[in-house]
């Protein structure tokens, strides 16, 4: 999403504006599923959406460039979108990358998931 980003201020520099970067918060479901972390992940979005609104806001930003990508994070700016009221651009961050393993075995979120649950039956 880095790379999306400098495109981004690449962009809004060729068109005679000043960009300025900024990221916030972001609860990995992934990381946190399975023990107290987990009631973290939903109140998340708020806390985006109140740090995204804040650096709007303290700085008089004319407009907004979002580049989210997870099922809170997007609300959250939404959410910021909607209460700062200014033009506002989304940009999808896009798919995770799948991997491969060692044997070559292509690997995504959903093969993961799968076996944690396939490890958790046993």
């Amino acid at each position: 999403m880095q790379e999306f980003g400098r495109l981004v201020k690449k962009s809004i520099r060729n068109a005679g504006g000043i960009p300025f970067e900024f990221n916030t918060i972001g609860v990995d479901d992934g990381i946190a599923m399975g023990h107290k972390g987990m009631k973290y992940s939903l109140p998340s979005r708020e806390l985006i959406a109140d740090s995204v609104e804040t650096m709007i806001r303290a700085h008089c930003f004319d407009g907004m460039v979002c580049i989210p990508n997870c099922d809170k994070i997007v609300p959250g700016m939404l959410m910021a979108a909607v209460r700062v009221n200014i033009p506002t651009i989304f940009v999808s961050g896009g798919p995770m990358k799948a991997g491969i393993l060692g044997n070559g075995k292509i690997i995504d979120l959903t093969s993961v998931f799968e076996g944690v649950g396939h490890t958790n039956r046993d």
